[in-house]
Parts: structure tokens; C-alpha cells; sequence
């Protein structure tokens, strides 16, 4: 349907009186507001578009005046709902397992084995758990994508024929499918983070390896084939991940889905009806990434200060060290949750039911008039990289994160201390040298690099490449 087309529609159905239920992407709510004219022929559908826009907004907290500038408009973001959860996940598997089976006899037996496993319940709380490990990384999953994995943990892909099928193996338990991409050129991208977050195989299992290499291990039912579960063509992970969804006592008890920074920030700025939070330890925590995130350092026991590049051309910016009069102002830092509209909330299941794409970090006591930025599970993974290897990171979350440092609120070190880091070992060469300067330290005489800086400067720490 044309947006002009969609525009009329609507002009009809709301000249009728009548109540509305639109499906729409946000592609298409800007065509059609492209559409809508400025006369008393659209002022109706302006104010409902006007609203949806309002209703997509994520905020930290829903005033009075917010929630009732939506009017009557419901609007529900669905790329909000958390489809991993085991309400959503569960009922795929529950449609999928009530499917017709494969024509081919190898492929309607690996089907009917595959739904047989999948329909026990200690077997879902194994596959829910390994949704779990993949949202609390801070992914999502289409609807698209969680169907395409459940199609692969039934079926594999297997071609719906009898002539050139492979035997049943191990390859095909819905346990090593988990884990394994599918033959032929197309990739699930769920697989890949299934095995990047919750792999059974990774961890070491003493008694089931001591089984597998005396081929003392049982085959569970027909996925396993005719052969041992060392046979050719089946791998030794396949058969772990195969029994851990089984349940094995021979395997090493798993932990549940870790928490990942970004999922204990989440916890810590949720409270009932919303608002801003202050933990902080987790927001010392989230201070040190975003500085290895901009290749700047922290002093005194996690203090970051307040760093300025004294640069008047950006292509003598990486030549120039960072100097320092003032730290960033810790205690004013609030952490929020952005959160749909109360009555959207409701319909996505409440606080734990929608999925959460990022976290603001405001640096002001009134975090409405503050400035912010966004956390979100990419910058703090990759904060973390950078904070464990000592290598600087690059993109546009980079350049977020350095602006974000320069207009946060700071309060003044020392009137008499200035702090200057050396940018040394900005290449990887080197090593970057962060100095206390003093008054007393400056005598007028040239420094080792033709300045008036005196050698005297107290070294507060050395770092690696910065």
C-alpha cells in the first residue's frame, strides 16, 4: 500500500468514528507523515501520528503530562519484546513440535526424536537457558531468526527425499544442532551466539572424556545412529553437547547464564515506576571503560579526570598530551533505564518482560538537564577489550565517548595542581606518563623538549599504550 493510499484509508476509517489497529514500520510512519497535509482534512490523523511518535519514545521515567499527551493511542514497539524469553520461545517450540513430520523415513524418524527431546521440560529449561546467556551479551532475536533456529533444531536442514540422505548421527540431536551451523552456505546467526555464549563442549568434562575415548557412551535413541560416538564423521563436541541437553550426569555441572556488566547495570538502575538510580560501584565500573574507550587514564584509586586536548587544529590534536585542572564529578552520575509507556509496558509483560537495547548515564543530579550517553552492550564489551589488552578502540562510539568526557560535569582538583598525560605511547610504542604539576614546578629554564616545564614533576603512574 502507497503511503497516499494508507493516508486516505485512515482519513476514512477516523471520519467513521471508528477504533483502529495498524501494523506499521517505522519506514512507513514516516512516508505517511510526509503525506499528511497542513488543513483540517488531516489535523485528526496528525494527532495520531503525532502520538504514535510520542509513544515510541523510550524515557527513564512517564510523567503525568507524558502519559496523557498520548491520548487514546496505544502504541507497542515490538522490536521491544524480548522473543528469547521462554513465554515467547516457548510457544514456537510448542507450534513447531505440533507440526506434520517430513515425507522421507530418515528425516520423519530424526523429527519425531526431535520433538520427543524438545517437549520434556528439563530439556526447555536447557534451551531457555542458553536464550538467557544470549540476552544477557544484549542480544535480540527477531522473530525471524528464532524461528529459523527452532525449524533447525527439528529438521537440520535435512532435505525432505529419500535418495542421498545421510544416516542419522549425532550431528543431528537438537543438543549438537544447538551449537552447529547447518550444512550449505546459509549461517544462523543464533547459532553463533549460542556457541559464543553457552557452549557445553568449552568447559572440561574428566569422566564423560575418559567414556568417549573407551566408547563406553550410549546412544541416546535413534539421533545417534549406528555408529559409536566417535565414528566417522562425528565430532566429540556434538556428542557433549548432545548429552548435556539430555542432562549426563558424567558432565560437569554448567553455571547458569553469566551476568555481563550490562546485565548488572540493567539490575542496578531498575526500580518499580522507573527513575534514576546511583550505584556506585557499577557506575566506578563503567567509568573505567569509557576511559579505556577514549585511550585516557585514571588516577587516585579509579578518579578520572576531566582531560582537555589544548589543540587549535584537529590535525594537531594527536601530537598534543592531555592536561587536566579538574575530575569528573562522580557522585552527580545517575544511571537510567529507558522504559516504553506504562500501558505499552503492561503489554510486553512488565519490568522483565521487554527487552532492554541501552542504558543512560547522566552526569548531573538532575539527569533531565544533564548530558548523556548511551550504554550499550557493544561499548562496554568492547570497553572491556580495550581495558584488558591496553589497545585503544576506534568508530563513532569512540568519538560518543570523548565527547561525552568533555562536557560532563567536573569538579576542581587542587587550584595549584594540574595534570598533564603524555601521549608517548598513543601507537602502541612507548609508554604514555601521567605528571603532577605544581607551581613550584615551573623555573622559567627550558625543559627536555624546548619548554619551561621543570623536571621535578611528580609521576603519579605509568601506563602502557594509550
Amino acid at each position: 500500500m502507497t503511503p497516499e493510499h494508507l493516508r486516505d484509508s485512515l482519513r476514512e476509517q477516523l471520519s467513521a468514528g471508528k477504533r483502529l489497529l495498524v501494523a506499521i514500520n517505522r519506514g512507513q510512519l514516516e512516508r505517511l507523515e510526509s503525506e499528511l497535509g497542513d488543513g483540517e482534512a488531516d489535523a485528526e490523523l496528525r494527532a495520531v501520528v503525532s502520538a504514535v511518535e510520542a509513544g515510541l519514545r523510550l524515557r527513564v521515567g512517564w510523567s503525568q503530562d507524558d502519559v496523557a499527551a498520548l491520548g487514546d493511542v496505544l502504541t507497542v514497539d515490538l522490536s521491544l519484546q524480548d522473543n528469547l524469553d521462554e513465554r515467547v520461545f516457548g510457544v514456537l517450540l510448542d507450534k513447531a513440535c505440533a507440526a506434520s513430520p517430513p515425507a522421507a523415513a530418515a528425516a520423519a524418524a530424526g523429527f519425531h526424536e526431535a520433538t520427543s527431546l524438545l517437549m520434556r521440560p528439563e530439556v526447555r529449561r536447557r534451551v531457555f537457558a542458553v536464550g538467557a546467556a544470549i540476552q544477557a551479551e544484549g542480544h535480540r532475536a527477531t522473530m525471524r531468526q528464532l524461528w529459523a533456529l527452532v525449524s533447525h533444531l527439528l529438521t537440520g536442514g535435512r532435505a525432505d527425499r529419500e535418495e542421498g540422505v545421510r544416516p542419522l548421527s549425532w550431528t543431528d540431536h537438537p543438543g549438537a544442532r544447538l551449537f552447529r551451523q547447518p550444512d550449505g552456505p546459509n549461517r544462523l546467526l543464533l547459532v553463533d551466539l549460542a556457541a559464543s555464549s553457552a557452549d557445553p563442549s568449552r568447559v572440561a568434562h574428566p569422566r564423560l572424556t575418559l567414556a568417549l575415548l573407551e566408547e563406553i557412551v550410549q546412544a541416546p535413541g535413534a539421533l545417534a545412529g549406528e555408529g559409536g560416538p566417535l565414528a566417522e564423521g562425528v565430532r566429540g563436541v556434538d556428542v557433549v553437547r548432545a548429552l548435556w541437553l539430555e542432562g549426563d550426569a558424567r558432565l560437569e555441572p554448567q553455571a547458569g547464564a553469566q551476568a555481563t556488566l550490562f546485565s548488572k547495570l540493567v539490575a542496578a538502575a531498575s526500580r518499580p515506576g522507573g527513575g534514576w538510580t546511583r550505584p556506585a560501584a557499577p557506575i566506578k565500573a563503567v567509568l573505567k571503560i569509557l576511559a579505556a574507550v577514549a585511550g585516557q587514564a585514571q588516577v587516585d584509586n579509579g578518579v578520572l579526570p576531566a582531560w582537555r586536548t589544548l589543540a587549535y587544529e584537529d590535525r594537531r590534536r594527536a601530537a598534543v598530551p592531555l592536561v587536566a585542572s579538574s575530575n569528573i564529578d562522580v557522585s552527580a552520575l545517575r544511571l537510567g533505564r529507558p522504559r516504553p509507556a506504562p500501558a505499552a509496558l503492561e503489554v510486553l509483560g512488565g519490568e522483565g518482560g521487554y527487552f532492554v537495547p541501552y542504558l543512560w548515564l547522566s552526569d548531573s543530579t538532575d539527569p533531565a538537564s544533564g548530558v548523556r550517553i548511551r550504554l550499550t552492550p557493544t561499548l562496554l564489551r568492547d570497553g572491556a577489550a580495550a581495558q584488558s589488552s591496553r589497545r585503544r578502540s576506534t568508530g563513532a562510539e569512540v568519538m560518543a565517548v570523548r565527547s561525552w568526557l568533555s562536557r560532563a560535569q567536573a569538579l576542581p582538583r587542587d587550584e595549584e595542581e594540574v595534570l598533564v598525560l603524555s601521549r608517548a605511547g598513543q601507537t602502541g610504542e612507548g609508554v604514555g606518563v601521567i605528571v603532577r604539576v605544581k607551581d613550584d614546578a615551573w623555573s622559567g629554564q627550558p625543559g627536555p623538549r624546548g619548554g619551561t616545564l621543570d623536571i621535578q614533576s611528580e609521576v603519579l603512574r605509568e601506563g602502557g599504550a594509550l
